[in-house]
This record gives structure tokens, sequence and C-alpha cells, in this order.
């Protein structure tokens, strides 16, 4: 019989499961409902895939599993918020974590056919009859060949193909997925190419391919759970757990949502972990401990046009990585802290943090944030923005006022990297002409020894608007990086800023 059971973390072995929900409807404990849950769970209710974690439960002797949609109440706000705050602590318990990594929804279940994909023979067993030489007995060897699907969704960053990801492992697409996965001590994927195992040491899959696949650059996703690891044994400098965080956001922000609302919350728990490591304020995505640096984020939309600020009632603040939003039907949109991080960076010496805020909305303080401000002292230039319209693209200039002089500048796509595109009608949209403000943040310094040339100062600084909602204070809208250095800066005055 299966029924739900009410504990304090008593237990000394429980499994969890990590699934796709998928468009389906599968079995769910809400307020009416919950009562008869905790009597019985009615086994036909249950969909394949919550069979098949049972099953397996069962089979490893473990009494005990925790599945989200039948633990915590649907239809009940606090219970969810209460519940989704302790995802660090579920998962961090868990003895082990099952994930149906293979299927698209509840329909889909643990087990499938292994030599097949999407009901076609994509990966044919080979058959190969074998004689004894000494005229012996004969027989058949059933053979498939090296499969490499399991070890490249595992061993890059970057997601694959679309259509090859979602045919063989869509939960890796998943954003809710990322923590539940870097939580659990160990966790058995049912790939649909084959088994792979991943825990805090290692990742191994059936067939032994997929070393080949985790070495060199193509390392990155296979050394996160395990630097995750050892960042929270406290094992990793302060400087060391922050590029992590940094290099977590920008895997994470390749990932879906189907509720756009979860874009914080589906994080809480690795947040709630990284806290304790970090001990500092939490604010929407970025920390205290890494500012100014965590300010200096990328979005890089696969397609132009393909990402927005994200529309929600509590909106987060635009300095936070966590305002935009991809609308990627291939999933390569994502946040970047390339350049701040890959060459270096130092602050500027008038740059400073006066104030910040950037209070929760619900019960989890890693949740959901109910807006934001920060204020920053630095320095501060107005600029004009003109935009060139040509047949195949447009250019932007910035205009500098300098002592009653002009200094008109072509800027590049590189230069200015926008949040959203400046252009088009909505959010962020600037017209000709229309002010642009850059605090500097700090600096970079790029080793050009390889090309022959000496090494080149760049500055990085947050491109800004006046905000429409909160009256003297600005919203970002990029950030600006200029290989003359300090020559926009250096005659700048400091100014206090105040960003939300």
């Amino acid at each position: 019989m299966v029924r739900l059971y009410e504990t304090q973390r008593e237990l000394a072995h429980y499994t969890t499961l990590s699934h796709c929900w998928g468009k389906k409807h599968i079995v769910t404990t809400t307020k009416a409902t919950l009562e008869q849950r905790k009597s019985e769970v009615q086994w036909p209710l249950l969909s394949k895939t919550f069979q098949d974690a049972i099953n397996i439960t069962r089979a490893l002797g473990i009494r005990y599993i925790w599945i989200d949609s039948l633990s915590i109440i649907q239809d009940d706000k606090e219970d969810w918020e209460r519940e989704s705050a302790k995802m660090a602590e579920i998962y961090s318990s868990s003895y082990l974590n099952l994930a149906a990594t293979g299927s698209a929804d509840g329909d889909g279940g643990f087990f499938s056919n292994r030599s097949t994909l999407s009901g076609k023979s994509k990966y044919p067993v080979e058959f190969h009859e074998v004689k004894h030489e000494s005229g012996g007995r004969s027989g058949s060897i059933f053979a498939r060949r090296l499969l490499s699907d399991a070890h490249i969704h595992f061993t890059n960053l970057e997601p694959p193909n679309a259509e090859q990801i979602l045919a063989s492992a869509p939960l890796l697409t998943r954003a809710w997925v990322l923590q539940e996965r870097f939580l659990t001590a160990r966790t058995l994927h049912c790939h649909a190419a084959e088994l792979v195992w991943e825990c805090k040491e290692s990742l191994l899959c059936e067939c032994g391919g997929v070393d080949d696949h985790s070495s060199g650059s193509m390392q990155a996703n296979t050394r996160l759970k395990s630097t995750c690891a050892e960042a929270f044994a406290g094992q990793k400098t302060v400087k060391q757990t922050g590029n992590l965080w940094f290099d977590i956001i920008s895997l994470y922000s390749r990932l879906k949502l189907s509720n756009e609302s979860d874009r914080l919350p589906a994080l809480s728990g690795l947040a709630k972990r990284f806290g304790d490591v970090f001990l500092g304020s939490y604010l929407g995505g970025l920390w205290e401990i890494d500012l100014p640096q965590a300010l200096l984020w990328q979005a890089c939309p696969s397609l132009y046009g393909n990402v927005s600020r994200t529309d929600l009632q509590n909106r987060i603040p635009t300095w936070s990585w966590g305002s935009v939003q991809f609308h990627d039907t291939d999933f390569c949109g994502f946040i970047t802290y390339e350049a701040a991080t890959y060459f270096g960076f130092e602050p500027d010496h008038r740059f400073s943090i006066i104030a910040f805020s950037s209070p929760p909305s619900g019960l989890d303080p890693f949740g959901q944030v109910l807006g934001g401000m920060m204020e920053l002292r630095g320095a501060f230039i107005s600029t004009s923005l003109f935009h060139e319209r040509l047949p195949d693209y447009t250019s932007s200039f910035l205009m500098f006022d300098r002592d009653e002089a002009f200094d008109t500048v072509l800027v590049s796509k590189e230069d200015l990297i926008v949040d959203i595109p400046l252009y088009e009608k909505g959010q962020g949209e600037m017209l000709d002409g229309e002010s642009l403000y850059c605090l500097l943040i700090g600096h970079t310094t790029r080793d050009m020894a390889r090309e022959g040339h000496p090494p080149e100062l760049f500055s990085l600084s947050l491109a800004l608007k006046p905000s429409i909602s909160v009256p003297g204070a600005y919203e970002r809208v990029g950030m600006l990086q200029s290989d003359r250095g300090d020559d926009w800066f250096r005659e700048a005055m400091e100014s206090i800023v105040v960003i939300v």
C-alpha cells in the first residue's frame, strides 16, 4: 500500500524523485485530498513514473520516497513556500535520488526499450553468430554499439542539439532539476540510452564511454557537482565559491521553467547551501560578498529579440540576472559572467556600495523577491544613444558630453551588451537621442602578448536609463565594456546612483 507519511526527518533512509511533470495530469495532493492521501494513494492513480520509482525504492529495501507533487500541498501557497524552502534539506538528506531522465512526462516511466529512441530503431542491436573452431557448440552474440548521447548530455556545459536532448534526456532541460542533482549525494539517471550514476566523486555510465568525454574544456558540467560538494565542505575559498556560483547561474539560465515566477524559487535550495558558506546577504540571485563583480552579468540570447524582462507582479530588480527571461525554442540563451571573470577583475577605486535591499515576497528568504534597490557610488557619465538603421542591421552611436564638446563613438554589440533589445517596443526601448547613463564598476586587463600587443585595459560599467516607476532611480539596460579604459571616466564626477 502507498500512503503519505508525515515525518520530522527521523527516517534513516528515503529516496527522492526527479521527474518531468509534463503536460499530462499527474496525481497531486491538495487540501481536499490530503486526508485521503494519508490513508491511501490508490495504485492506479499513480503515473508509470511514480510506480516505477516506488518499485525501485522497494527493491532497494527502502521504505520511503519523497515525491514533490504528493508531498507538497499544491493549492496551499503557504505549504508550497514552506516546503520549497526545505529543498536543500530534503535532497541533501536523500539516500538516493531517482531521476527519470529519459521521460518527458509521467507516462514515460523509468524503463524503456534500450535499443530505440522515440519508437525508431536509431540504435539497433547487432547480431553476430559465433561458431566454435573445433566444431563444438555455436552461439549468438547480441551487441549494441557505443552510444554518445548520455556522455554529451552530462559532460557538456552547453546543451547539445535541442531535438536530440529532448528525445533522450528531457529532464536535463528543466530548471528545477539542477538543484536536485547538485544537492543529493548520489543520483541514478535512467537516460534513454543507458543508466548514468552521478555522485559527489564521479560520473559513471554502463558502457564506460563517459570518461572519454570528461576531459579538457568539455568537463565543466562534470566538475560542477563535485566542486559544489567541496565548497559546501569548506574546501574552497570565498573567491572560488563565488566563481562557482557564477558557473551555476550560467548553466541554470539555459534551463526551462513552466512558471516564470519560479525563476528564483527553483534555485532556492542551492542558494541556501551557498548561504551557509558565504554567511552574507542574498540579493535576488546575487550575493553581497560577490559585489560589485556580481553586477557584471551579460544576457546572451540565441536569437535577436528572444529575451525580455520578466513580467512578474513582484518584479525582480533589473540589476539581477533573474530579471531577464529567454524565449528560445532551442534553450541556448544564457547568462554569462565571462567579461568579469575570464580576464580577472578589479573594482574601480571610486566605486562603493552604500545600501541595498531585496526583501523576499514569501516565507523563503532565498525565493521570490518583492522588488529591490541598490544604492551605489561611482564615476558616472551621461551619454546620448543614437541608432542608425541600415537594411541588414542597426548601428549604435554613443555621444559623450564633455565640457560642451561632444565625442561621438561607434559602439558595437560587443561593447554595448544590452539585456534586452533597445530598439523594439516594450520594456528597454530607447529612442534616438535618449540619455544613456554609465556607472563605472571596474576594469579587466587582457593579456594580448600572443597577438604581439601590450596588455589592454578594459572598463566595465553598467548602462542605465531613468526608471519609469521610481522617480530619481535608474534601471539597468545592459553593460558597457570599452578598450578605452579610463578615458571616458577620467574626469567623471562621482555620483550616488540608485538602481531598481
